[in-house]
Protein backbone atom coordinates (compact mmCIF):
# COMPACT_ATOMS: atom_id res chain seq x y z
CA UNK A 1 0.00 0.00 0.00
CA UNK A 2 1.61 3.34 -1.30
CA UNK A 3 2.19 5.99 1.52
CA UNK A 4 -1.06 8.05 -0.06
CA UNK A 5 -2.99 4.97 0.72
CA UNK A 6 -2.24 4.46 3.55
CA UNK A 7 -3.08 8.62 4.93
CA UNK A 8 -6.29 7.70 3.35
CA UNK A 9 -6.79 4.77 4.94
CA UNK A 10 -5.95 6.32 8.62
CA UNK A 11 -8.80 9.05 7.41
CA UNK A 12 -11.27 6.06 7.06
CA UNK A 13 -10.52 4.46 10.11
CA UNK A 14 -10.54 7.93 12.01
CA UNK A 15 -14.29 8.76 10.55
CA UNK A 16 -15.81 5.29 11.21
CA UNK A 17 -14.51 5.38 14.52
CA UNK A 18 -15.31 9.19 15.31
CA UNK A 19 -18.88 8.50 14.04
CA UNK A 20 -19.43 5.74 17.06
CA UNK A 21 -17.24 7.31 19.99
CA UNK A 22 -17.97 6.39 23.10
CA UNK A 23 -14.97 7.41 25.41
CA UNK A 24 -14.19 11.32 25.64
CA UNK A 25 -10.58 10.24 25.68
CA UNK A 26 -10.68 6.98 23.44
CA UNK A 27 -8.19 7.42 20.70
CA UNK A 28 -9.30 7.93 17.43
CA UNK A 29 -7.42 5.28 15.44
CA UNK A 30 -7.03 1.80 16.81
CA UNK A 31 -4.32 0.96 14.30
CA UNK A 32 -3.78 -2.87 15.21
CA UNK A 33 -0.02 -3.31 15.73
CA UNK A 34 0.65 -6.28 13.76
CA UNK A 35 -0.55 -4.81 10.80
CA UNK A 36 -0.03 -1.42 10.68
CA UNK A 37 3.58 -0.68 12.24
CA UNK A 38 5.80 -2.52 9.98
CA UNK A 39 7.56 -0.17 8.44
CA UNK A 40 9.15 3.22 7.82
CA UNK A 41 6.00 4.28 5.19
CA UNK A 42 3.82 3.29 7.94
CA UNK A 43 5.24 6.00 10.15
CA UNK A 44 5.28 8.51 7.60
CA UNK A 45 1.85 7.97 6.67
CA UNK A 46 1.33 8.07 10.72
CA UNK A 47 2.93 11.79 10.52
CA UNK A 48 0.90 12.96 7.76
CA UNK A 49 -2.39 11.58 9.97
CA UNK A 50 -1.07 13.45 12.72
CA UNK A 51 -0.96 17.05 11.07
CA UNK A 52 -4.45 15.88 9.36
CA UNK A 53 -5.82 15.05 12.78
CA UNK A 54 -4.05 19.12 14.38
CA UNK A 55 -6.12 20.60 11.58
CA UNK A 56 -9.72 19.03 11.00
CA UNK A 57 -10.10 18.21 15.14
CA UNK A 58 -10.45 22.01 15.23
CA UNK A 59 -13.33 23.83 13.77
CA UNK A 60 -13.36 27.44 12.58
CA UNK A 61 -15.14 28.31 15.91
CA UNK A 62 -12.55 27.15 18.33
CA UNK A 63 -9.76 28.88 17.22
CA UNK A 64 -11.47 32.14 17.39
CA UNK A 65 -13.31 31.74 20.87
CA UNK A 66 -10.61 29.88 22.68
CA UNK A 67 -8.12 32.54 21.71
CA UNK A 68 -9.58 36.00 20.74
CA UNK A 69 -13.00 36.81 21.56
CA UNK A 70 -12.80 36.58 25.13
CA UNK A 71 -10.15 39.60 24.63
CA UNK A 72 -12.92 42.76 24.05
CA UNK A 73 -11.13 42.80 20.45
CA UNK A 74 -13.67 41.04 18.71
CA UNK A 75 -17.33 41.73 18.75
CA UNK A 76 -20.50 40.08 16.96
CA UNK A 77 -21.27 40.39 13.32
CA UNK A 78 -24.08 42.01 10.95
CA UNK A 79 -25.53 38.15 11.30
CA UNK A 80 -25.84 36.53 15.08
CA UNK A 81 -23.68 33.65 16.30
CA UNK A 82 -22.93 32.55 19.72
CA UNK A 83 -20.02 34.78 20.11
CA UNK A 84 -21.57 36.79 22.84
CA UNK A 85 -21.08 34.34 25.94
CA UNK A 86 -17.36 34.36 25.14
CA UNK A 87 -17.21 38.36 24.75
CA UNK A 88 -18.99 38.58 28.31
CA UNK A 89 -16.80 35.93 30.17
CA UNK A 90 -19.96 33.90 30.73
CA UNK A 91 -18.82 30.73 30.03
CA UNK A 92 -20.91 27.39 30.61
CA UNK A 93 -20.74 24.32 30.42
CA UNK A 94 -23.05 23.72 27.78
CA UNK A 95 -20.64 26.01 25.08
CA UNK A 96 -19.93 23.79 22.33
CA UNK A 97 -16.77 25.63 21.86
CA UNK A 98 -16.13 24.92 25.52
CA UNK A 99 -14.99 21.36 24.43
CA UNK A 100 -11.24 19.89 25.14
CA UNK A 101 -11.74 17.11 23.04
CA UNK A 102 -10.62 18.26 20.08
CA UNK A 103 -6.99 18.20 21.66
CA UNK A 104 -7.46 15.30 22.93
CA UNK A 105 -8.17 13.59 19.53
CA UNK A 106 -4.75 15.08 18.24
CA UNK A 107 -3.34 13.48 21.49
CA UNK A 108 -3.95 10.19 20.58
CA UNK A 109 -2.33 9.87 17.20
CA UNK A 110 0.41 11.84 18.86
CA UNK A 111 1.02 8.88 21.48
CA UNK A 112 0.24 5.90 18.73
CA UNK A 113 3.94 8.03 17.05
CA UNK A 114 5.67 8.03 19.69
CA UNK A 115 4.65 4.53 21.62
CA UNK A 116 5.45 2.90 17.77
CA UNK A 117 7.69 4.92 16.08
CA UNK A 118 10.70 2.86 17.96
CA UNK A 119 9.55 -1.06 16.32
CA UNK A 120 10.45 0.17 13.06
CA UNK A 121 14.20 0.17 11.23
CA UNK A 122 14.67 3.35 9.19
CA UNK A 123 17.49 3.25 6.79
CA UNK A 124 18.19 6.50 8.35
CA UNK A 125 17.87 7.00 12.10
CA UNK A 126 17.82 11.08 11.66
CA UNK A 127 14.19 10.33 9.85
CA UNK A 128 13.21 8.69 13.00
CA UNK A 129 14.47 10.91 15.47
CA UNK A 130 12.47 13.80 13.30
CA UNK A 131 9.57 12.28 13.26
CA UNK A 132 9.40 11.32 16.91
CA UNK A 133 10.37 15.29 17.51
CA UNK A 134 6.85 16.01 15.33
CA UNK A 135 5.18 14.31 17.58
CA UNK A 136 6.61 15.63 21.09
CA UNK A 137 5.87 18.72 19.43
CA UNK A 138 2.36 18.27 18.87
CA UNK A 139 1.75 16.81 22.29
CA UNK A 140 3.61 19.72 24.05
CA UNK A 141 1.21 21.87 21.88
CA UNK A 142 -1.46 20.48 22.44
CA UNK A 143 -1.01 20.04 26.70
CA UNK A 144 0.05 23.68 26.77
CA UNK A 145 -3.04 24.61 25.33
CA UNK A 146 -5.06 22.24 27.75
CA UNK A 147 -3.83 23.59 30.60
CA UNK A 148 -3.83 27.19 29.73
CA UNK A 149 -7.59 27.00 28.84
CA UNK A 150 -9.19 24.59 31.35
CA UNK A 151 -6.28 24.41 34.44
CA UNK A 152 -6.27 21.13 35.48
CA UNK A 153 -6.77 19.04 33.08
CA UNK A 154 -6.75 15.18 32.28
CA UNK A 155 -3.35 13.20 31.21
CA UNK A 156 -3.07 10.75 28.68
CA UNK A 157 0.18 9.23 27.27
CA UNK A 158 -0.37 5.72 26.47
CA UNK A 159 -1.35 4.30 23.31
CA UNK A 160 -4.77 3.33 23.62
CA UNK A 161 -5.52 0.23 21.49
CA UNK A 162 -8.42 -1.26 23.99
CA UNK A 163 -11.91 -0.40 25.65
CA UNK A 164 -10.74 -1.39 29.04
CA UNK A 165 -7.01 0.22 28.87
CA UNK A 166 -5.98 1.63 32.08
CA UNK A 167 -5.76 5.45 30.63
CA UNK A 168 -9.28 5.36 29.41
CA UNK A 169 -11.00 7.02 32.10
CA UNK A 170 -8.25 9.37 33.35
CA UNK A 171 -8.84 11.66 36.34
CA UNK A 172 -7.90 15.79 35.60
CA UNK A 173 -4.42 16.47 37.04
CA UNK A 174 -3.31 19.00 38.82
CA UNK A 175 -1.65 21.99 36.73
CA UNK A 176 2.31 21.20 38.17
CA UNK A 177 1.99 17.98 37.08
CA UNK A 178 0.61 18.66 33.41
CA UNK A 179 3.53 21.24 33.24
CA UNK A 180 6.02 18.46 33.95
CA UNK A 181 4.78 16.35 30.94
CA UNK A 182 4.89 19.51 28.78
CA UNK A 183 8.37 20.54 29.58
CA UNK A 184 9.39 16.30 29.27
CA UNK A 185 7.93 16.57 25.56
CA UNK A 186 9.17 19.70 24.43
CA UNK A 187 13.11 19.16 26.29
CA UNK A 188 12.48 15.49 23.87
CA UNK A 189 11.35 17.62 20.84
CA UNK A 190 14.25 19.54 21.29
CA UNK A 191 16.79 16.87 22.26
CA UNK A 192 15.62 15.16 19.03
CA UNK A 193 15.50 17.99 16.80
CA UNK A 194 19.37 18.96 17.21
CA UNK A 195 20.91 19.22 13.99
CA UNK A 196 17.74 19.42 12.00
CA UNK A 197 18.22 22.07 9.19
CA UNK A 198 14.44 20.94 7.77
CA UNK A 199 12.40 24.17 7.68
CA UNK A 200 8.86 23.39 5.88
CA UNK A 201 6.44 25.54 7.55
CA UNK A 202 3.60 23.33 7.94
CA UNK A 203 5.82 20.64 9.70
CA UNK A 204 7.35 21.10 13.37
CA UNK A 205 11.14 21.94 12.17
CA UNK A 206 13.28 22.34 14.98
CA UNK A 207 12.41 26.86 14.55
CA UNK A 208 9.39 25.70 15.10
CA UNK A 209 10.02 23.62 18.40
CA UNK A 210 12.43 26.36 19.87
CA UNK A 211 9.50 29.07 19.30
CA UNK A 212 6.94 26.88 21.83
CA UNK A 213 9.89 25.76 24.54
CA UNK A 214 10.27 29.69 24.73
CA UNK A 215 6.81 30.44 24.66
CA UNK A 216 6.39 27.80 27.23
CA UNK A 217 8.57 28.78 29.36
CA UNK A 218 7.74 32.47 29.05
CA UNK A 219 4.83 31.29 30.35
CA UNK A 220 6.24 29.35 33.20
CA UNK A 221 8.35 32.65 33.87
CA UNK A 222 6.30 35.25 34.20
CA UNK A 223 2.81 33.54 35.30
CA UNK A 224 3.92 30.22 37.16
CA UNK A 225 6.43 31.98 38.80
CA UNK A 226 9.66 29.45 38.03
CA UNK A 227 11.56 33.09 37.01
CA UNK A 228 15.30 33.28 36.09
CA UNK A 229 15.90 29.62 35.54
CA UNK A 230 12.67 29.18 33.17
CA UNK A 231 13.79 32.96 31.94
CA UNK A 232 17.49 31.46 31.20
CA UNK A 233 15.94 28.43 29.13
CA UNK A 234 13.49 30.61 26.99
CA UNK A 235 16.37 32.99 26.56
CA UNK A 236 18.66 30.38 24.97
CA UNK A 237 16.05 29.02 22.73
CA UNK A 238 14.85 32.46 21.30
CA UNK A 239 18.40 33.24 20.45
CA UNK A 240 18.95 29.81 18.60
CA UNK A 241 15.48 31.13 16.09
CA UNK A 242 17.16 34.40 15.61
CA UNK A 243 20.25 33.04 14.68
CA UNK A 244 18.88 31.01 11.80
CA UNK A 245 19.72 32.62 8.29
CA UNK A 246 16.59 30.69 6.90
CA UNK A 247 13.66 33.02 8.25
CA UNK A 248 13.49 36.89 7.83
CA UNK A 249 11.09 39.72 8.39
CA UNK A 250 8.98 40.15 5.36
CA UNK A 251 9.52 44.12 4.68
CA UNK A 252 5.83 43.94 3.54
CA UNK A 253 3.44 42.87 6.35
CA UNK A 254 0.58 42.07 4.07
CA UNK A 255 2.76 40.01 2.33
CA UNK A 256 3.01 37.56 4.96
CA UNK A 257 -0.59 36.74 4.64
CA UNK A 258 -1.02 36.18 0.77
CA UNK A 259 2.43 34.57 0.31
CA UNK A 260 2.26 30.88 2.12
CA UNK A 261 5.86 30.25 1.68
CA UNK A 262 6.63 33.93 2.90
CA UNK A 263 10.26 33.51 4.71
CA UNK A 264 8.63 35.06 7.58
CA UNK A 265 6.18 31.84 8.76
CA UNK A 266 8.31 29.37 10.45
CA UNK A 267 4.92 27.18 11.93
CA UNK A 268 1.74 27.15 10.27
CA UNK A 269 -1.27 24.84 9.97
CA UNK A 270 -1.92 23.92 5.84
CA UNK A 271 -4.90 24.45 4.25
CA UNK A 272 -5.57 23.44 0.53
CA UNK A 273 -8.48 23.32 -1.66
CA UNK A 274 -8.54 19.97 -2.15
CA UNK A 275 -8.35 18.67 1.62
CA UNK A 276 -9.58 21.41 3.48
CA UNK A 277 -10.78 25.14 2.68
CA UNK A 278 -12.47 26.56 5.77
CA UNK A 279 -10.11 28.10 7.69
CA UNK A 280 -11.11 30.41 10.47
CA UNK A 281 -10.46 33.39 8.59
CA UNK A 282 -13.96 33.10 6.86
CA UNK A 283 -15.80 34.25 10.43
CA UNK A 284 -13.88 37.59 9.62
CA UNK A 285 -14.73 37.89 6.05
CA UNK A 286 -18.29 39.09 5.68
CA UNK A 287 -21.76 37.27 5.07
CA UNK A 288 -22.39 36.82 1.15
CA UNK A 289 -25.72 37.10 1.62
CA UNK A 290 -25.72 40.64 3.12
CA UNK A 291 -23.02 42.38 1.03
CA UNK A 292 -24.83 43.88 -2.56
CA UNK A 293 -23.64 41.55 -5.39
CA UNK A 294 -21.35 44.65 -6.92
CA UNK A 295 -19.23 44.77 -3.94
CA UNK A 296 -18.98 40.76 -3.37
CA UNK A 297 -15.14 40.32 -3.13
CA UNK A 298 -15.13 43.58 -5.29
CA UNK A 299 -13.46 44.46 -2.80
CA UNK A 300 -15.40 43.09 0.34
CA UNK A 301 -14.42 39.47 1.27
CA UNK A 302 -17.41 37.20 1.44
CA UNK A 303 -18.06 33.56 2.66
CA UNK A 304 -20.83 31.27 3.62
CA UNK A 305 -21.48 33.30 6.99
CA UNK A 306 -20.36 36.35 9.28
CA UNK A 307 -20.57 35.99 13.04
CA UNK A 308 -17.18 38.32 14.07
CA UNK A 309 -15.43 41.69 13.56
CA UNK A 310 -12.88 43.25 15.24
CA UNK A 311 -14.38 45.57 18.03
CA UNK A 312 -14.89 49.09 18.02
CA UNK A 313 -12.73 49.19 21.10
CA UNK A 314 -10.15 47.58 19.23
CA UNK A 315 -10.33 50.22 16.50
CA UNK A 316 -10.08 53.16 19.26
CA UNK A 317 -7.07 51.15 21.07
CA UNK A 318 -4.99 49.49 18.88
CA UNK A 319 -5.78 49.57 15.15
CA UNK A 320 -6.08 53.41 14.84
CA UNK A 321 -3.40 54.42 17.97
CA UNK A 322 -0.86 55.54 15.93
CA UNK A 323 -1.34 57.43 12.14
CA UNK A 324 -0.02 56.05 9.76
CA UNK A 325 0.42 52.24 10.66
CA UNK A 326 0.99 50.31 7.22
CA UNK A 327 -0.63 47.23 9.27
CA UNK A 328 -4.10 49.06 9.35
CA UNK A 329 -5.67 47.92 6.27
CA UNK A 330 -4.20 45.04 6.78
CA UNK A 331 -5.60 43.75 9.74
CA UNK A 332 -9.37 45.04 8.91
CA UNK A 333 -11.21 47.62 6.79
CA UNK A 334 -14.59 49.30 6.40
CA UNK A 335 -16.61 49.96 3.73
CA UNK A 336 -20.03 51.81 4.17
CA UNK A 337 -22.92 50.94 1.32
CA UNK A 338 -26.22 52.27 2.05
CA UNK A 339 -26.10 53.28 5.86
CA UNK A 340 -24.66 49.67 6.62
CA UNK A 341 -20.73 49.90 8.03
CA UNK A 342 -19.04 46.04 6.53
CA UNK A 343 -15.96 45.64 8.48
CA UNK A 344 -13.97 42.33 7.21
CA UNK A 345 -10.20 41.62 7.73
CA UNK A 346 -7.58 41.03 4.53
CA UNK A 347 -5.80 38.03 6.37
CA UNK A 348 -6.62 34.41 5.93
CA UNK A 349 -8.92 35.35 3.23
CA UNK A 350 -8.09 32.37 0.97
CA UNK A 351 -8.29 32.84 -2.62
CA UNK A 352 -10.81 32.90 -5.27
CA UNK A 353 -12.17 29.50 -7.13
CA UNK A 354 -13.93 30.82 -10.04
CA UNK A 355 -16.53 33.09 -8.32
CA UNK A 356 -16.33 31.56 -5.01
CA UNK A 357 -13.90 32.39 -1.90
CA UNK A 358 -12.52 29.60 -0.22
CA UNK A 359 -10.68 29.90 3.26
CA UNK A 360 -7.44 27.80 1.78
CA UNK A 361 -4.94 30.52 4.05
CA UNK A 362 -2.85 28.58 6.01
CA UNK A 363 -3.20 29.17 9.84
CA UNK A 364 0.08 31.29 11.08
CA UNK A 365 1.30 29.97 14.48
CA UNK A 366 4.61 31.13 14.80
CA UNK A 367 6.58 33.54 12.81
CA UNK A 368 9.94 35.49 12.97
CA UNK A 369 8.11 38.69 14.54
CA UNK A 370 7.30 37.15 17.40
CA UNK A 371 11.14 35.51 17.59
CA UNK A 372 11.96 39.65 17.83
CA UNK A 373 9.30 40.18 20.35
CA UNK A 374 9.88 36.96 22.87
CA UNK A 375 13.25 38.23 22.89
CA UNK A 376 12.22 41.92 24.00
CA UNK A 377 10.27 40.09 26.58
CA UNK A 378 12.80 38.76 28.41
CA UNK A 379 15.01 41.38 28.30
CA UNK A 380 12.35 42.84 29.75
CA UNK A 381 12.27 40.45 32.63
CA UNK A 382 16.36 40.99 33.12
CA UNK A 383 15.58 45.16 33.03
CA UNK A 384 17.67 45.39 29.92
CA UNK A 385 15.01 48.02 28.51
CA UNK A 386 16.99 49.36 25.88
CA UNK A 387 17.74 46.33 24.49
CA UNK A 388 13.90 45.25 24.38
CA UNK A 389 13.40 48.21 23.15
CA UNK A 390 15.53 47.88 19.73
CA UNK A 391 13.72 44.23 19.11
CA UNK A 392 10.21 45.73 19.56
CA UNK A 393 11.86 48.52 16.56
CA UNK A 394 12.50 46.10 14.29
CA UNK A 395 9.47 44.47 14.47
CA UNK A 396 7.55 47.80 13.99
CA UNK A 397 9.77 49.73 11.86
CA UNK A 398 7.81 48.43 8.70
CA UNK A 399 4.37 49.43 10.28
CA UNK A 400 5.69 52.81 11.33
CA UNK A 401 8.39 53.88 8.83
CA UNK A 402 11.42 54.27 11.51
CA UNK A 403 14.21 53.03 12.79
CA UNK A 404 13.88 54.22 16.33
CA UNK A 405 9.90 54.60 16.84
CA UNK A 406 10.36 53.80 20.00
CA UNK A 407 13.16 55.69 22.35
CA UNK A 408 12.83 55.15 25.83
CA UNK A 409 11.03 54.12 28.42
CA UNK A 410 10.86 54.51 32.69
CA UNK A 411 10.28 51.61 34.25
CA UNK A 412 9.21 47.97 33.42
CA UNK A 413 5.33 48.21 33.01
CA UNK A 414 5.47 50.98 30.64
CA UNK A 415 7.98 48.67 28.25
CA UNK A 416 5.46 46.01 28.89
CA UNK A 417 2.37 48.09 28.12
CA UNK A 418 3.99 48.87 24.93
CA UNK A 419 4.99 45.42 24.35
CA UNK A 420 1.45 44.29 24.70
CA UNK A 421 -0.12 47.48 22.31
CA UNK A 422 2.20 46.34 19.54
CA UNK A 423 1.62 42.12 20.08
CA UNK A 424 -2.44 43.09 20.06
CA UNK A 425 -1.59 44.99 16.80
CA UNK A 426 0.82 43.12 15.00
CA UNK A 427 -0.64 39.60 15.68
CA UNK A 428 -4.54 41.23 15.16
CA UNK A 429 -6.81 37.93 14.34
CA UNK A 430 -3.84 35.50 15.09
CA UNK A 431 -4.84 34.04 17.97
CA UNK A 432 -1.77 35.70 20.32
CA UNK A 433 -3.98 38.33 22.28
CA UNK A 434 -5.68 36.04 25.44
CA UNK A 435 -2.76 34.64 26.34
CA UNK A 436 -0.37 37.47 26.08
CA UNK A 437 -2.80 39.33 28.01
CA UNK A 438 -2.46 36.90 30.70
CA UNK A 439 1.14 36.46 30.29
CA UNK A 440 1.74 40.12 30.94
CA UNK A 441 -0.64 40.85 33.78
CA UNK A 442 -2.90 42.80 32.49
CA UNK A 443 -6.12 40.78 31.27
CA UNK A 444 -8.13 42.40 34.40
CA UNK A 445 -7.09 45.77 33.27
CA UNK A 446 -7.56 45.24 29.35
CA UNK A 447 -10.86 43.23 29.22
CA UNK A 448 -13.54 45.09 29.90
CA UNK A 449 -16.44 42.11 30.48
CA UNK A 450 -13.16 41.26 33.04
CA UNK A 451 -12.63 44.48 35.07
CA UNK A 452 -13.00 43.78 39.04
CA UNK A 453 -14.03 39.96 38.81
CA UNK A 454 -10.39 38.71 39.78
CA UNK A 455 -12.46 36.24 42.16
CA UNK A 456 -15.56 35.26 39.74
CA UNK A 457 -15.87 31.76 39.47
CA UNK A 458 -13.85 30.87 42.98
CA UNK A 459 -10.61 32.46 41.07
CA UNK A 460 -11.05 30.44 38.12
CA UNK A 461 -12.86 33.11 36.02
CA UNK A 462 -9.69 32.59 33.41
CA UNK A 463 -10.52 29.34 32.73
CA UNK A 464 -13.13 27.34 30.73
CA UNK A 465 -15.63 24.81 32.24
CA UNK A 466 -15.67 20.97 31.81
CA UNK A 467 -17.79 20.67 29.19
CA UNK A 468 -21.30 18.70 30.19
CA UNK A 469 -20.11 15.69 27.73
CA UNK A 470 -17.16 14.75 29.15
CA UNK A 471 -18.73 14.05 32.44
CA UNK A 472 -21.51 11.54 30.63
CA UNK A 473 -18.06 9.82 28.93
CA UNK A 474 -15.75 9.90 31.71
CA UNK A 475 -17.36 9.61 34.84
CA UNK A 476 -13.61 10.38 37.27
CA UNK A 477 -14.32 14.19 35.83
CA UNK A 478 -14.97 16.52 38.50
CA UNK A 479 -16.50 20.39 37.02
CA UNK A 480 -13.37 23.11 37.26
CA UNK A 481 -14.67 24.88 41.29
CA UNK A 482 -17.18 28.27 40.22
CA UNK A 483 -19.01 26.30 37.80
CA UNK A 484 -20.45 23.94 39.52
Amino acid sequence: MNIYLKIMYIAIIISLLQSCQRLDLKPDSSISNDSYWSNEADAESALNGLYLRMRNSFTVHNWMYWFECRTGNISGGLQAGGIQSFINNELTANLNDANWQPFYTVISVANGIIHNVDRINFTQEARKKQIKAQAYFVRAWCYYNLVRLWGEVPIVTQFIDSDDHEQLFPLRSNEDEVFQLIKADIGLADQLSMGDNTAKSSKASRAAILMLKTDIYLWLAKVRGEQAEALSIADQAIDEVLANTTYKLSANYRDVFTQETNPEIIYSIYYDLLENSNQYGSLLAQSRSLVPLAYQNNPIPVGANHVMQFSDLFYTKYRNRTAGDSRAETISQDMQISGTNFRWTNKFMGEMNGNVRVFTSDTRIYRFAEAYLFKAEILAEQGQFTAALKYINMVVKRAYGTDQFYTSVSDKKELETILLDERIIEFAGECKSWFDMIRLGQVFQRVPSLAGREQDKQGNILYFPVHVNSFAVNPNIKQTPGFE
